[in-house]
């Protein structure tokens, strides 16, 4: 061809690179949820501008909307703008005796089944949805049976099946021979077995009960089979301890036990214990072990505590052979804490009937003590010998002459002036212990010269 040149395969390369990083390239294509790039484009390393690559929805997704492919321009991708929605698979189908229970019919999503009560799933009990729909089978419930009903001895089935036993089945036997102990109907349950073990035909008889100071008003004999039932009644003057009504069991024994008649009571028993703490019965009570209506029993408070005289302080027998409740009411007794006693110095103090209060006199040759009465008041003290104690009348210009530590009464304390100092004649040079208070002094001491 006349002008032009022919360009080998090198210099076509240089030329595709030249451009390559002239208009550059884009980095890998961007990734979606759910939507994946198709096989011719996953192996690619160099994205150059304007390279085109197509996407698809993912498995078990289908498009609803935009464009599966996109562009790299100017070292950029092109917006995906490719929707994909699960597919979806519909209705899993109807089921028989039962239906199915599921939040979705999407690609994933599970449908499980729940048959009708008395029915079971016969092999799985769900159904998944695939790309091409839901897999498997719709599942089938089949009816709950029971095993053929077992059969008893002198006894026989009054309603035979033929076939299986279904659910709710009913069962019922019959004695030929005998009393039919135990359920009369079976019935088929949920679980495939019966309701209760099958029933038995026993011969059945119990002995004439006897029961002294009664009679019979029902069921008068001789003879007594399963079931019979035989009534009671005291005689006058006694009174049915147990069941008026017996009946002949399956162990041939009567039940409840045959009762007794024992002698109609009419007393109250002893009183009981008092249910206060404080309470006690009264002295010269003489206990016994009957108590005829309207008979009382007297309470009284314990040593230390005082009757409440507002209250009741006995029980009473009532024509119902109960005692009335004690309304008795005790307070503890106290003594009121006692002032201090002339030339006593009062101990650890305690105030309820009984306690010692000790106390010593100011000499403290010897403790002694009051003591808390039932009256409530202490008991007289003894007395104390009268002392004078400390301080020391002041004298002044004088000082005491002391020659004792405790003075009693009568007792002399002299002073003496002090240095310096002469006594006036006409004054006395001492004080004087009297009723526990010094008298005096009248000493007055002036200076010498």
């Amino acid at each position: 061809m006349s002008g032009c040149k022919i360009i080998n395969k090198d210099v076509f390369l240089v030329y595709y690179l030249f451009i390559a990083n002239v208009w550059g390239q884009c980095n890998s294509p961007p990734s979606k949820p759910n939507v994946v790039l198709k096989d011719a484009y996953e192996k690619l390393n160099e994205f150059p501008s304007r390279t085109k690559v197509v996407y698809a929805c993912a498995h078990g997704y289908r498009r609803t909307a935009g464009l599966p492919s996109i562009t790299c321009r100017n070292n950029v991708w092109s917006e995906l703008t490719l929707k994909c929605e699960p597919k979806s698979c519909g209705s899993p189908g109807e089921v028989l005796n039962g239906h199915f229970v599921f939040e979705g019919a999407d690609f994933g999503d599970k449908a499980s089944v729940v048959c009708d009560e008395g029915y079971l799933v016969a092999g799985r009990d769900y159904r998944v949805c695939l790309d091409k729909g839901w897999d498997g089978q719709v599942p089938v419930c089949e009816v709950v049976k029971c095993p053929d009903p077992p059969e008893i001895a002198d006894g026989e089935i009054r309603n035979q099946h033929s076939g299986d036993v279904e659910y709710n089945t009913v069962v019922v036997y019959q004695c030929t021979k005998g009393f039919l102990i135990g359920s009369r109907e079976l019935v088929c349950t949920l679980h495939g077995n019966y309701s209760s073990s099958p029933p038995q035909c026993k011969e059945i008889s119990c002995q004439n009960p006897t029961l002294p100071n009664a009679r019979k008003t029902a069921g008068f004999g001789p003879d007594y089979k399963y079931k019979d039932v035989v009534s009671f009644a005291c005689n006058e003057g006694f009174e049915l301890l147990g069941e008026n009504t017996v009946t002949c069991e399956e162990n041939s024994e009567w039940h409840p036990k045959i009762p007794t008649c024992i002698p109609l009571k009419r007393t109250c028993d002893a009183p009981p214990p008092p249910t206060k703490k404080v309470a006690t019965l009264q002295p010269g009570y003489i206990a016994k072990s009957e108590y005829r209506p309207g008979e009382q029993v007297y309470y009284n408070c314990k040593h230390g505590f005082r009757k409440d005289l507002s209250k009741r302080d006995y029980i009473m027998c009532k024509k119902d052979l109960t005692w009335t409740p004690l309304k008795l009411r005790c307070t503890r007794v106290s003594c009121k804490i006692p002032a201090q006693i002339m030339n006593r110095i009062i101990g650890n103090i305690r105030e309820n009937v009984g306690d010692l209060m000790f106390y010593s006199c100011f000499d403290k040759k010897k403790s002694k003590y009051i003591q808390c009465e039932d009256s409530g008041e202490w008991s007289k003290p003894s007395q104390c010998q009268e002392w004078c104690r400390k301080p020391l009348p002041v004298v002044l210009n004088a000082k005491p002459q002391i020659s004792k530590k405790v003075f009693q009464k009568g007792d002399r304390l002299h002073y003496e002036c002090e240095p310096g100092y002469t006594r006036d004649v006409s004054t006395l040079a001492y004080v004087t212990c009297n009723n526990s208070k010094w008298t005096g002094p009248t000493l007055v001491c002036s200076p010498t010269g």
